[in-house]
């Protein structure tokens, strides 16, 4: 099924400088695996801790540009987290990662060491074409900017 994927206009009407990236993949869910979480937990995590210390948030590549735009859209990003701030909040502090699946674990990892928000989803779910938008009163559960 051909699909596009595009910005609501008026998002990038309050800020320009939003971006989107998909990559689509086909990816069996498995169990999390401990040969990946010894990895994440000896290599990945101790460099990015070591990265982010001492640093301010608005500092971390990623968080920056996302702490901007939850500004740009009336969000205090000191009370609604961004998803990677979440993530490398518990880095910093040294507190293990959730493990919960394969697909989530890649997310987690890409979001610690990019310092955006990573999501997945299963395209079969979905239905039409998809659109990144800010969430309406009734949708907040679903997605929130």
């Amino acid at each position: 099924m051909n699909r596009t994927i595009n910005i609501d206009p008026a998002l990038i009407s309050v800020y320009p400088e939003i971006r989107l990236g998909c990559l689509h993949f086909t990816a069996e869910v498995k169990a999390s695996s401990d040969v990946f979480w010894d990895y994440l937990d000896h290599e990945i995590l101790p460099a990015v801790k070591n990265d982010i210390e001492g640093k301010e948030w608005s500092e971390v590549t990623g968080v920056r540009g996302s702490r901007a735009a939850y500004k740009a859209f009336g969000r205090n990003p000191g009370r609604y987290r961004v998803s990677s701030e979440a993530l490398l909040r518990r880095v910093r502090r040294g507190d293990e990662l959730y493990h919960v699946n394969s697909v989530v674990d890649v997310n987690n990892l890409i979001s610690v060491e990019s310092g955006l928000s990573v999501g997945s989803y299963d395209l079969e779910q979905l239905q039409g074409d998809i659109v990144f938008r800010k969430a309406e009163a009734s949708q907040v559960e679903v997605w929130n900017l």
